[in-house]
């Protein structure tokens, strides 16, 4: 009886773990897409961007990431079932090491 009564609050401990909402990135950040910004007309903002990863690229003292950008969800995801849209390419870079191992093809950023 009393296991019956543990697995019964472990499993609905799991059922409302699973409703949870995902607290979205904070910011404002404007809708500017890599394409966007190639103009040059909006260097400066602060843009939040993100995708499958192509390549990562380990430098002397950074890595770069060379991104197929596409839509974010609110939490910050990128959108799957929108492969085919075509927001552009992007390289972002972060100091230090990441290995390309870790950071393989395919990746979502």
């Amino acid at each position: 009886m009393n296991t019956l009564k543990a697995l019964t609050g472990v499993i609905a401990a799991m059922v409302l773990g699973g409703c949870a909402t995902v607290t979205p990135v904070s910011g404002q950040f404007p809708p500017i897409t890599p394409r966007q910004a190639q103009t040059g007309a909006e260097n400066g903002k602060l843009v939040r961007w993100g995708g499958i990863l192509i390549q990562a690229q380990p430098k002397a003292q950074e890595t770069c990431f060379t991104v197929m950008a596409l839509p974010l969800h609110q939490d910050g995801r990128p959108y799957l079932g929108r492969k085919k849209s075509d927001e552009g390419r992007f390289i972002a870079c972060a100091p230090g090491f990441y290995d390309p191992a870790l950071y393989a093809a395919g990746r979502e950023l």
